[in-house]
């Protein structure tokens, strides 16, 4: 049977930075477009972009108080530049992809990013009150679900999801990676959860995570003292479950899999079309002997989803 699936971000923190651009659209629309940039931890000095693409006016063609709250960031200065004197907001957003074509690499390749988008349906108002936020509420199926295991070959306490979203306007999967981290959270995976015939919900938060390890190196000089380089450490933003439902007892019939399966390969064609046509047909440049060929990228397209508030939540 067909389920509508929930897809909800919520947001609450100071604006750190934004783009944003007041302009027409294709259609002749007024629309807010570009990256707001909120400061969701303050103490940890974490922020998180929002893609921002709201029109002035609703569907019935009264005032959205959505883009009024953006034309008013639009005309203010973030908190890199003024502190707490920054507009502190709440933005209710969802789950989406960014995806593209590229042939950096030498050969055509897909890349997919997951990122917090407002499309139409985005709340943003003016919040003095209430404690930072950065929470997601999403519906999916569990594709696969792997232990992480470090250089050492050892598990790092950290189990990887693969959780597929369809949405319910467009029927185009997103396929999402995310960690748990707690072992509660591993433990209900582990026992209550079969990879490509689960369909629950879970919920997390957004967290920055540290990849890599400050590398200093020296260089010889002729005279004077040792030049001394040190290259940053590299964060990883991650999508962490904090907790989950019980499984829902519906599922996706073997039909509406394949109709699935087949808008997400025509979406692939449609960014592949889209890349050719902005390069005048070029293909990309021949794949050097040796190097490695890239992967494509098990990710997907944009969704809509309306906003959920109460949840009940198992562990």
């Amino acid at each position: 049977m067909t389920m509508k699936m929930n897809n909800d971000v919520y947001l609450r923190g100071h604006v750190f930075s934004h783009d944003l651009q007041i302009k027409k659209d294709n259609s002749g629309n007024t629309v807010a477009s570009g990256v707001v940039t909120l400061l969701v931890n303050e103490k940890e000095s974490k922020t998180l972009p929002v893609r921002v693409y709201i029109r002035e006016k609703t569907k019935a063609g009264g005032v959205n108080k959505s883009f009024e709250m953006l034309k008013r960031i639009s005309g203010s200065k973030g908190y890199e530049e003024v502190g707490k004197d920054a507009l502190r907001v709440y933005v209710a957003a969802r789950l989406g992809m960014n995806e593209y074509f590229s042939d950096k690499s030498g050969a055509k390749k897909l890349n997919s990013f997951p990122q917090v988008q407002t499309v139409f349906t985005g709340l943003w108002s003016e919040d003095l009150k209430g404690p930072e936020q950065a929470e997601f509420v999403i519906d999916g199926i569990i594709e696969a679900m792997d232990d992480e295991i470090d250089a050492n070959e050892e598990f790092t306490g950290t189990k990887i999801i693969k959780l597929k979203y369809v949405d319910d306007f467009r029927k185009v999967p997103s396929t999402f990676t995310m960690r748990v981290l707690n072992e509660d959270g591993i433990s209900f995976f582990n026992t209550r959860v079969i990879p490509k015939q689960t369909i629950m919900q879970v919920r997390g938060t957004f967290v920055d995570t540290v990849v890599g390890r400050p590398v200093t190196s020296e260089t010889e000089v002729a005279f004077g003292s040792v030049a001394v380089m040190t290259t940053s450490a590299k964060t990883r933003s991650d999508l962490v479950i904090t907790g989950g439902n019980e499984p829902y007892s519906t599922w996706f019939e073997e039909e509406e899999m394949a109709e699935i399966d087949a808008n997400r390969k025509k979406e692939v064609q449609r960014l592949s079309d889209q890349f050719d046509e902005k390069n005048g047909g070029k293909q990309p440049t021949q794949q050097k002997f040796g190097a490695k060929q890239p992967e494509p990228a098990k990710s997907v397209a944009q969704q809509v989803a309306e906003i959920i508030e109460d949840n009940d939540f198992e562990f």
